[in-house]
């Protein structure tokens, strides 16, 4: 099945990252690259143009059969927020949480300084 979907992608430009077998990227320009990471049987589409996205939909809608899920909440494990227009948060806070809960970590004293004294 990867490399169905390697091919279909090759086919409509993207490249495949050296780096990690489950990522393409394309540039559409010298601002504009879309990357699609794929997990299984889902696909992130990301780019800082919207436009380059829904074309992007369009052309995988020719061959696959999507269904949209909005704006991503989780991926991998990795939480994502809006911060505003053009800016996202990535953050992993739920695993943070559960490491320092694991190891009973006080976090109520996380954020108080310590200070030598003379």
């Amino acid at each position: 099945m990867i490399r169905t979907i390697t091919k279909i992608f090759i086919s409509i430009k993207f490249e495949n990252s050296p780096q990690d077998p489950c990522v393409f990227v394309t540039k559409i320009n010298k601002k504009v690259n879309i990357l699609l990471l794929i997990n299984v049987d889902d696909i992130l589409i990301a780019s800082s143009s919207e436009k380059a996205v829904n074309d992007t939909v369009d052309e995988l809608e020719m061959r696959f059969s999507l269904k949209h899920l909005g704006f991503p909440i989780k991926f991998i494990g990795i939480e994502i927020e809006r911060i505003t227009q053009n800016s996202i948060l990535l953050h992993n806070e739920e695993r943070v949480n559960s490491l320092l809960n694991e190891y009973k970590y006080d976090t109520e004293n996380l954020n108080q300084n310590h200070q030598c004294k003379n």
